[in-house]
């Protein structure tokens, strides 16, 4: 998906990206960001507790991490998945070194990708205007939170289908 969209949307292969440089940010963006989530997740799981602090530093180390998944040339993938394979049968984090494999994709799959992304751009285009009626709203927003409820509907975050609850 990231070979897909940075080449659709941006003309480049994700090798001639810089990612560090993508998820820079300063001292004041990454304390506004941490409080942020946190309280998000906070009001999400009440259970349990995430601090900014911690937050923080798990936005200080992004860096770090994308250092060492960054995989020019493949070679990390390559070891990491045969010892995968080797130890647990089948990769599981062999594909998220960052490099220009296609992985499994053939022609087919790519272009049914393009076309659920196009219909999922068209579905969007559809949702916006109940989203903007919610946000710029003023007062009771009860009525237009329904409507744009309604519209959104329950879809399956992998499948794209509506499940029933």
């Amino acid at each position: 998906m990231d070979v897909y969209s940075s080449y659709e949307y941006l003309h480049r292969l994700p090798n001639a990206l810089n990612q560090r440089e993508l998820i820079g940010i300063s001292k004041e963006e990454r304390k506004v960001i941490s409080t942020l989530l946190a309280d998000a997740y906070c009001a999400t799981y009440r259970t349990t507790k995430q601090t900014r602090l911690r937050l923080a530093m798990i936005l200080k180390v992004m860096g770090a991490v994308i250092f060492l998944l960054e995989d020019r040339r493949g070679i990390k993938e390559r070891l990491w998945t045969r010892a995968e394979k080797l130890l647990a049968g089948h990769a599981i984090l062999g594909p998220l070194f960052i490099n220009n494999n296609m992985y499994s994709y053939t022609v087919e799959d790519w272009y049914v990708f393009h076309q659920y992304i196009r219909k999922a751009v068209k579905e969007y285009q559809d949702i916006m205007p109940y989203y903007e009626k919610y946000v710029m709203k003023k007062g009771d927003k009860r009525k237009s939170r329904k409507e744009l409820l309604e519209k959104v509907g329950n879809y399956s975050y992998h499948a794209g289908k509506v499940i029933a609850l």
